[in-house]
């Protein structure tokens, strides 16, 4: 479930004050830049601007590398690992026809809109058990790289933000990318963790037949992978949950946003801007859902991370449900892309609480159970090794 206690403050600066002060971070980086340079604090500040701007459907910069985000620009896939992804389509003739492409693309059928940090590797794993597969072509790898820096996703609002879906031209070269039209066979996926922001820009430039899927999560529960892999790319001193601790309490403390906050001097935030934009954004989750429903209607289908970590066949059931197309032999699926194996990471103090079966009626002969005494306090999960506790209104760990 989210979590209560994030939406309770406002921002300090308007949308478009917030534009300008993150694209003023905006600066290009040099071809290649050691982890160690990728720690100094100007270099964090843009890497933690894109995070920022994917939240505030920012505009687009003057530099494409500087809107890398940050899991891509420090643990950015090469070109061989993505031709051997399961997911790499080959292009005939690609090398022989000069790069041709064998028609002018098409819609696709599925988009996962978001939650970055809440799962949407696994959805999309989930939907290409279902027959449908992101792009991941000579053709999408070379444009995605050009246009945003990396491959892999296709986050067309990354770089010129929601009006991006509003252009006829723009348009015409997004449906390139989702080319050939027949999909190798699959329906196109557009994957994406950049698009909640731009429900009524989406939902008009797309077709009626066209579906939506978001991840939710708990948006602490999100900082905490957000922590992780700051941690993985970082190394120990990266982050931690004392760090994470602190960052919570300032944002939420304050009227001001993150921005503000580390403009005004806060250098301990400024070390974890990264998890402070992170927040950020789920403090608008209430808000984007409100603009999904109302654009898109049941064309959109939210989706829990904490629920598809309790149940192994829940987003497959779900997804399956909601494009109107049968299961497949086997619904269960697992993790996808986790950081679960280094020796960064951090497993989150609070744990699933099992699940229990609930009986379908009461048992006349079972004895009446004795209430608790009203004076009873509920109890609350004691500060662990992590130094979190669920108080915040966070019970289960989310999905990436």
């Amino acid at each position: 479930m989210l979590c209560a206690a994030v939406v309770v403050s406002t921002f300090g600066l308007s949308a478009p004050d917030q534009r300008a002060a993150a694209t003023a971070l905006a600066a290009e980086p040099p071809e290649t830049t050691s982890l160690e340079q990728m720690a100094a604090p100007e270099r964090r500040k843009q890497i933690a601007r894109w995070i920022y701007e994917d939240k505030i459907e920012q505009g687009q910069s003057g530099s494409k590398l500087a809107s890398l985000p940050y899991r891509e620009r420090l643990n950015r896939p090469s070109g061989a690992e993505l031709e051997n992804d399961e997911h790499y389509r080959h292009i005939p003739n690609w090398a022989v026809s000069g790069h041709k492409m064998p028609d002018n693309g098409t819609w696709p059928a599925v988009m996962i809109a978001g939650q970055g940090k809440c799962g949407t590797n696994v959805l999309a794993e989930a939907l290409y058990r279902m027959n449908y597969n992101y792009p991941l072509t000579d053709y999408s790898i070379d444009a995605e790289e050009a246009r945003q820096g990396w491959a892999g996703e296709v986050n067309w609002a990354a770089v010129g933000g929601c009006e991006a879906y509003e252009s006829e031209a723009s348009l015409a070269e997004y449906r390139q990318i989702f080319s050939p039209v027949d999909g190798f066979g699959y329906k196109w996926l557009d994957k994406s963790t950049s698009n909640l922001p731009c429900a009524k820009e989406i939902t008009k430039a797309l077709p009626q037949e066209t579906k939506f899927f978001a991840m939710m999560c708990d948006p602490v529960m999100a900082m905490w992978s957000r922590m992780n892999q700051i941690r993985q790319a970082l190394g120990e001193k990266g982050s931690n949950p004392q760090e994470l601790d602190y960052v919570l309490q300032k944002r939420l403390h304050s009227q001001f946003d993150c921005f503000t906050l580390i403009s005004n001097g806060d250098k301990r935030l400024e070390q974890q801007q990264e998890l402070c934009y992170q927040l950020e954004g789920g403090l608008r989750l209430f808000d984007v859902i409100g603009q999904w429903k109302e654009f898109a209607g049941s064309r959109m289908q939210f989706l829990l991370a904490e629920e598809s970590k309790q149940n192994t066949s829940y987003l497959i059931v779900e997804s399956a449900r909601h494009l109107g197309v049968p299961l497949p032999d086997d619904p269960n699926i697992g993790d996808f892309h986790s950081n679960t194996a280094e020796e960064t990471y951090l497993e989150p103090e609070v744990r699933p609480r099992p699940l229990e079966p609930r009986p379908s009626s009461p048992d006349p002969r079972a004895p009446t159970p004795i209430p608790a005494p009203a004076s009873t306090p509920t109890p609350t999960p004691s500060r662990g090794r992590s130094g979190i506790t669920s108080s915040i209104g966070c019970d289960q760990p989310s999905g990436r």
